[in-house]
């Protein structure tokens, strides 16, 4: 497709043969090639999430993934390079550009730039969200979360996360610390979802990295406690971010690097995962997350029931959950509802169904699991 260089354009009079024309048409055809895997996700499962994103995968983690650093950071650090330097030629040029109004000339490689990141994105990782959905490969029933349900779930989720605590043996306010974490958290969780992945028969090419990422409160303050990156193929969570969220933040967002899209989707693969490790603070990670998310929709319909079990449960998942609500207050984020509005339109967009509040749609997929469980 040519270099991506939106400054240099061809020596030819055909503008046609600028790389920035070649960058806009990619996009459109990378935007036709998305509408039909969307209308055909068996097609797109086959093609793209089993085939083209595979081999990608797997050059990529063998190659850049392996330097010791996030490769976020060197990717920022390049775009603050490039941007100065085109800032300095502008600086340098003046109004015209070559015979054309530099406005004009800067509006070309801004549309030239947004078609090339919109072709890496859905090439690299983006046509995913196309893909067939869990419930339709795994033959996992479709369950409403409905208020009597979450009263079931809501106790049944109780009753795991009190026991999970209780095989830590902890019985004090002291919230959980990295040092009860393994050392070897990463690659302990990325073995339990590859193994989880592998088991219901989806492929798991490559070594996805998860980066706790500095400075603290960096990405919370942008509205996320943990983001994947599809540009630099790696997951990250932010340094602020409790211990005791890590395992579960590292498996949602290892997750989205083994090719899904979907929030609700990674939410129940982290929790199958982990939920299922012999180590018991990662275990109790999972657990914890899963009633988070239950008890966020249980109070919904029932305040002061909910408040009244909160205060129940032991001083240690209490200190956990006060941890949790001090990280957030203390990086609530610039623009939240900004942030959860336009997330949201961009994962409706995707046809992620429900948008930002799919993430709570692992509360439905992990009752209809119980369902395929049964004997």
């Amino acid at each position: 497709m040519g270099n991506p260089d939106f400054t240099s354009t061809s020596k030819a009079s055909n503008p046609r043969l600028d790389a920035r024309w070649w960058w806009i048409g990619a996009a459109l055809i990378t935007m036709l090639v998305g509408w039909f895997f969307k209308v055909n996700p068996y097609f797109c499962e086959v093609v793209y999430s089993r085939g083209i994103f595979l081999l990608l995968r797997a050059v990529w983690d063998y190659t850049l993934a392996w330097l010791p650093i996030p490769l976020l950071y060197m990717a920022i650090l390049g775009l603050l390079i490039w941007a100065g330097w085109e800032i300095r030629k502008v600086a340098r040029r003046g109004f015209r550009y070559k015979g054309r109004f530099l406005i004009g000339h800067i509006a070309l490689n801004l549309l030239a730039f947004t078609a090339a990141v919109y072709t890496l994105f859905y090439l690299s990782w983006g046509y995913n969200y196309h893909r067939r959905s869990v419930e339709d490969q795994l033959h996992i029933p479709e369950v409403q979360a409905d208020s009597l349900g979450l009263v079931s779930e809501f106790e049944r989720a109780t009753e795991e996360l009190v026991a999970a605590n209780l095989i830590l043996g902890r019985n004090d306010s002291i919230p959980l610390s990295s040092s009860e974490l393994p050392d070897d958290l990463e690659s302990q969780v990325r073995q339990l979802l590859t193994d989880t992945l592998e088991g219901l028969l989806y492929p798991t090419p490559g070594r996805v990295r998860a980066w706790r990422i500095q400075p603290s409160g960096f990405l919370m303050q942008l509205g996320a406690s943990g983001i994947y990156i599809p540009f630099v193929g790696e997951g990250h969570y932010d340094a602020a971010l409790p211990a005791c969220l890590w395992p579960e933040v590292m498996a949602h967002e290892m997750a989205h690097g083994y090719g899904f899209g979907d929030e609700g989707t990674c939410n129940f693969w982290s929790w199958l995962a982990c939920s299922g490790s012999a180590d018991p603070a990662i275990r109790y990670s999972a657990n914890l997350s899963y009633w988070i998310e239950v008890a966020r929709n249980y109070r919904k319909y029932f305040p002061e029931e909910y408040k009244d079990r909160r205060r129940q449960l032991p001083v240690s998942i209490r200190a956990d959950l006060a941890a949790i609500n001090t990280a957030y207050r203390k990086y609530p984020g610039f623009f939240p509802e900004t942030y959860n509005r336009v997330y949201d339109s961009y994962l409706k967009q995707q046809g992620v169904k429900g948008g930002i509040k799919s993430y709570s749609r692992v509360i439905e997929l992990r009752m209809g699991w119980e369902q395929v469980e049964e004997p």
